[in-house]
Parts: C-alpha cells; sequence; structure tokens
C-alpha cells in the first residue's frame, strides 16, 4: 500500500489573525489527525505502507490551480526516487554495497 502525503507541514505564522489563519490550523490538525488513524488501522492490519511525503518547497493554497503541472511533475520525481529505493531494498546486500 502507498500512502501519497500531500500535507504541508509548516506552520501558519502566529502573527496571522483572522478566520483564514484558524481554519488553516483546524484543518491542519484535522488532518494530521486523519492521518495518524489511517496509520495505525493499517498497522492494526499488518498492511505495510510506503508512506510518501510530497511536500512542494513553497506552500500553495489548495484553491490555487496555477502550479498544477509543477506540482505533478515534483510528485512523479519523488515517486520515481522512492521506487528506485524500493527496487534497491530488494537487492542482495552485497550488489548494494558494491555500487557505493
Amino acid at each position: 500500500m502507498i500512502a501519497l502525503d500531500i500535507r504541508d507541514f509548516r506552520d501558519v505564522p502566529a502573527e496571522m489573525q483572522g478566520f483564514g489563519s484558524f481554519m488553516a490550523r483546524l484543518i491542519g490538525t484535522v488532518e494530521n489527525r486523519q492521518v495518524e488513524m489511517e496509520l495505525a488501522l493499517a498497522a492494526a492490519r499488518r498492511a505495510r505502507v510506503r508512506h510518501v511525503h510530497l511536500q512542494w518547497k513553497d506552500p500553495v493554497p489548495v484553491w490555487d490551480f496555477s502550479r498544477t503541472d509543477e506540482l505533478i511533475q515534483h510528485g512523479y520525481e519523488v515517486m520515481k526516487a522512492e521506487i528506485n529505493n524500493w527496487q534497491s531494498e530488494k537487492r542482495p546486500w552485497w550488489a548494494r554495497w558494491r555500487e557505493k
């Protein structure tokens, strides 16, 4: 099972006030709890989960679709690297050692 995590772990700046910052904190809290519960459920069912975090270099609001192509490309590159790492885990230790 692969879990693609698109959450942004950067905190809302403390100086931000108002409804927008409140909603950002609330949504972040709910997202974090949901991920924790789903990972716990997978662990309880002994499902192996490959948890891949796809955080972009800059925060992107959920409603901003102007950077979709960049984000998809970033996700592709991250997953390509992850899959390569997973495949190298399957090779014998001596083959991995020889490549270093």
